[in-house]
């Protein structure tokens, strides 16, 4: 098993089996629902994966449009370009009560689809490739990807090579966020996923 097969396998398994099992019993109150109130949505949770993965592999990797700028937007019922680290409690708050929940999980199945094609498409050579800082600064930007009190994630992209990216935000993040909405499913007093 070569690289690009080890990750679409993880990936693929995220993207069907992991989400299907975290959304498949919850309504659509219980995915809005913040069950304390210092810990995110899974709402939330899952628009900050998806749109961390949207932009690591898109703007990061393959230097092509977002899935979010194909009328995504409209469609989620809000208005934010970023990936959502550094939303105080109101602004997690608000959002989980904005977003439409049907549209956030089509979202996020967009977005895993579409990793799946540009991680289809790498060289191994490309794997290589490190993302020049002052581009990773001048994007964020640019695209409004990052709120400027959460600055520290620009230099946290920069300088790494695009198989970071495949590694860190194509499935340890979305992992590690993973199993925080599974605790907030917990602290609704529902098991198991």
């Amino acid at each position: 098993m070569d690289v690009k097969e080890f990750f679409l396998e993880r990936h693929d398994n995220l993207y069907s089996k992991n989400i299907e099992g975290l959304l498949e019993p919850l309504t659509h109150e219980q995915i809005r629902l913040r069950p304390h109130p210092e810990v995110n949505s899974i709402a939330w949770l899952l628009w900050h994966i998806s749109r961390c993965a949207d932009v690591g592999m898109n703007v990061f990797v393959a230097v092509r449009p977002q899935v979010l700028d194909e009328s995504w937007l409209k469609r989620l019922n809000v208005s934010l370009h970023d990936i959502g680290t550094g939303m105080n409690d109101d602004d997690v708050s608000d959002f989980s009560q904005r977003v439409d929940v049907d549209a956030l999980v089509a979202y996020h199945a967009a977005v895993g689809q579409r990793t799946g094609e540009i991680v289809s498409d790498l060289r191994p050579e490309d794997l290589n490739v490190i993302t020049d800082p002052d581009e990773v600064h001048e994007l964020v930007r640019q695209e409004g990807l990052i709120r400027e009190n959460a600055m520290w994630v620009a230099d946290n992209f920069s300088g790494r090579p695009k198989a970071w990216f495949l590694a860190q935000l194509g499935l340890a993040h979305n992992y590690g966020h993973m199993y925080e909405a599974n605790t907030v499913r917990s602290l609704m007093g529902i098991h198991g996923g």
